[in-house]
């Protein structure tokens, strides 16, 4: 039985990993794993390299992203007490046009919501 890790952050998830993209492909097919999952908070920086790695070295590559879901609408930028800021949920790309789609959320979470302290 083979297993496949779907939530794997790289260097590009700032204060959570310093793995690199080479790395963590060059691990995946060390331990003969048939595919991996990218999925770095709120971003995308490292899924072209993660792709082109993954390929390199034989293993499927999964792109995703860790995002994070507020209890409110994005434009309210204050804090409630007692309540977490946002909420995390991990989506992976299932083709083309959910790649496209974690771009759109990716970007838009950067340029109307993003975080708030």
């Amino acid at each position: 039985m083979s297993w496949v890790p779907l939530h794997v952050h790289s260097q590009f998830s700032i204060l959570d990993s310093t793995a690199s993209i080479k790395m963590l492909a060059e691990k995946a097919a060390e331990f003969q794993m048939p595919a991996l999952a990218l999925t770095d908070q709120g971003n995308l920086h490292g899924a072209v390299d993660f792709f082109k790695a993954c390929l390199a070295v034989g293993v499927k590559p999964i792109i995703g992203c860790e995002l994070f879901v507020a209890p409110g609408l994005c434009t309210e930028k204050k804090k409630v007490s007692g309540q977490k800021p946002g909420y995390p949920i991990v989506l992976l790309a299932k083709n083309k046009e959910g790649y496209r789609s974690l771009c759109k959320l990716s970007s838009c979470a950067y340029l109307e919501g993003f975080y708030y302290t």
